[in-house]
């Protein structure tokens, strides 16, 4: 307020006179505003993650982060880390290749397969959990594909600078050129089962139905040990699937049927080693850096906080509540939404295309409209912990061993995916709240509205309420009308698959 001026003569300067001198207003592009929080909240982590003092306030989990950190700017480490301690490192965890040893491995590709996902690294099988799409309240294991379409170029492309090269790095110099070829045959035709093959259509199919469609693929061996541990229930064949590329599963099952088990192995250690010198020396990294034309990564602070940033979500989620999020900012945004859905009721009420019918469902659907803002309650150091054996035997990661602290966290976060499938999701609305944006969910009539987006422009809780609603308010309203759009107005108010809109709605809707 500007006390001083005349609310009779200026009533705009009376009541908002002072904002612009207490509070900076940048100026803003909307389209690429997103972005640009983005990139503060990444300068923010460096900056705490630099300054952190764990004497003076040690955490387990910041101590984990920190370890990571050093590991990851840690050049001479890394250049000690040679293709020896590679191949040690592929015949403890992933079973030994040949083209290293010289020995015969004596397991099926699906087990390196299987053991690749249980460590995130998929490749044509992709297993994932996420929200069923026949029921919100529940999650489902979905079997995708990993891989992205490229022209015909890149596969020539990787054989002149990558493949070559690799081979070199490891010390395989006694090998068939045919091996070499296979491995980019087998890629290239991996890639036009995806360009004709790549669906949008998904189908629910039981365990059982899902392993007989693709009787090709070894899905005893695939589900190992360790996988079937994660995911317990899929040791009942009944139990329901997502499958999200029906056509492709399809293909490919032809695809290995004619395809020998010794180039889809090749195939998949390639991938994996290729994973790995990623996280070595300059040596090392260097055939990617040709391959992609890009220049070398400078694995500074910078660099290191944006890495720690993916591979430890929960904990800057974590980090960025305890000092930036306020219980006021939730009570702000409760208010805001309760405001919007009276307006988005009354504008219901008073549409002239509805029938009375598809109005009381309309008004039934905001009433019940869930909510998440901020963070979920359960965000502290000893429930995030639990991910990283806080309460068992704490996990513990070399300062000195960027890939072997890559491998730990990279199997860590998988498994906490599958963890999903029985222990409801306790983790998964933890992940959105660093997302600079705000989510609607039709199959659960839900709002998420993050911790992150609760900051300037958007929301600031000094400022009029009138500048909250031009910020936050907009992005609520916008995700409120998500539920009533082309593909929400198919879901009813507790999120299942209906069509609310009778026969007189649909047909006033198309005269309009």
């Amino acid at each position: 307020m500007n006390p001083e001026a005349d609310p009779c003569e200026d009533f705009y300067e009376f009541a908002c006179g002072n904002y612009e001198n207490n509070y900076k207003v940048p100026e803003l592009d909307y389209n690429t505003l997103p972005q640009e929080m983005t990139r503060n909240l990444t300068i923010w982590w460096e900056e705490h993650l630099t300054n952190y003092d764990l004497q003076q306030n040690w955490s387990f989990l910041m101590e984990l982060v920190k370890n990571y950190t050093k590991s990851c700017v840690d050049e001479n480490s890394k250049i000690a880390l040679d293709s020896k301690d590679v191949r040690e490192i592929i015949d403890s965890k992933f079973g030994g290749w040949h083209l290293l040893d010289n020995k015969t491995e004596h397991f099926d590709w699906e087990v390196l397969a299987g053991t690749l996902s249980l460590y995130g690294f998929h490749t044509f099988i992709k297993p994932h959990v996420k929200m069923s799409w026949e029921n919100g309240l529940q999650n489902v294991l979905v079997m995708k594909t990993q891989l992205k379409y490229y022209e015909k170029m890149y596969f020539r492309m990787k054989k002149t600078f990558l493949i070559d090269d690799i081979f070199e790095l490891l010390n395989i110099t006694d090998y068939d050129p045919k091996i070499v070829e296979d491995i980019i045959d087998f890629d290239l035709n991996l890639n036009d089962l995806l360009q004709y093959n790549n669906n949008s259509h998904f189908e629910i199919q039981t365990v059982a139905e899902f392993k007989n469609q693709h009787n090709n693929i070894n899905w005893t061996a695939y589900f190992t040990r360790e996988l079937r541990d994660a995911m317990p229930h899929l040791l009942t064949s009944q139990e329901m699937i997502q499958n999200e590329n029906p056509n492709f599963f399809n293909a490919l099952n032809h695809l290995l049927k004619d395809t020998s088990k010794e180039t889809i192995k090749n195939y998949l250690f390639f991938e994996l080693v290729s994973k790995f010198f990623l996280h070595m020396s300059k040596k090392y990294r260097e055939p990617f850096e040709k391959f992609s034309n890009i220049y070398e990564k400078d694995y500074n602070n910078q660099y290191c906080a944006e890495e720690t940033k993916r591979m430890f979500p929960l904990i800057v989620a974590g980090e960025y509540v305890k000092i930036h999020h306020t219980e006021n900012e939730t009570v702000k945004v409760e208010e805001i939404l309760a405001n919007l859905k009276k307006v988005m009721i009354d504008e219901i009420k008073n549409s002239t295309w509805m029938s009375r019918k598809s109005k009381e469902g309309a008004i039934e659907k905001v009433r019940k409209m869930h909510r998440k803002i901020g963070h979920p309650s359960w965000l502290d150091d000893l429930n995030i912990g639990t991910i990283y054996g806080i309460l068992g035997k704490p996990i513990e990661l070399n300062p000195g061993d960027y890939l072997g602290n890559y491998l730990k966290i990279k199997k860590i976060n998988q498994m906490d995916v599958f963890a999903q499938l029985e222990y409801s999701s306790m983790s998964e609305w933890g992940y959105f709240v660093t997302r600079i944006n705000a989510f609607y969910a039709s199959r659960r009539n839900e709002m998420i509205i993050p911790a992150a987006i609760l900051t300037f422009p958007f929301l600031n809780e000094n400022s009029p309420l009138s500048i909250n609603y031009g910020g936050i308010g907009v992005t609520v309203a916008h995700e409120m009308i998500h539920g009533f759009d082309g593909k929400g107005r198919f879901y009813d108010d507790y999120g299942e698959q209906f069509d609310w809109w009778d026969d007189l709605t649909m047909i006033w809707k198309l005269r309009k």
